[in-house]
């Protein structure tokens, strides 16, 4: 185990390797799902080739901004879901503003 790895145990791909391909979801580019191309992985994070960067960086896989998974499914099942729960959740607020609306058109004027 090495600490600066946070004990984790890691792989690392040489230069001769097959690069680990990873789909990233939340980045600014032309597309929801991107193909990105890592040097190393652990159970919590990656190295993403490229993104800007002249060395790869540890990047989390999960985060506010960027998630990365295992397959190109598993990104889109994601957004699907997150998209799903949104659309819920504003369905969820809408009822409540109607019954708050229904509410207030049920009022009377106070009688003198």
């Amino acid at each position: 185990m090495d600490a600066r790895r946070g004990g984790e145990d890691f792989e690392e791909h040489e230069a001769m390797s097959e690069p680990i391909i990873k789909w990233k979801t939340g980045g600014y580019g032309k597309s929801p799902i991107e193909r990105v191309e890592c040097i190393k992985e652990t159970a919590k994070f990656v190295w993403p080739v490229g993104e800007g960067r002249f060395e790869p960086r540890q990047t989390a896989k999960r985060s506010e901004w960027d998630n990365y998974f295992e397959s190109w499914q598993e990104a889109h099942r994601f957004l699907c879901d997150r998209a799903s729960a949104e659309v819920q959740s504003k369905r969820d607020a809408l009822t409540n503003a109607e019954e708050k609306l229904a509410g207030l058109m049920k009022l009377e004027p106070p009688t003198p």
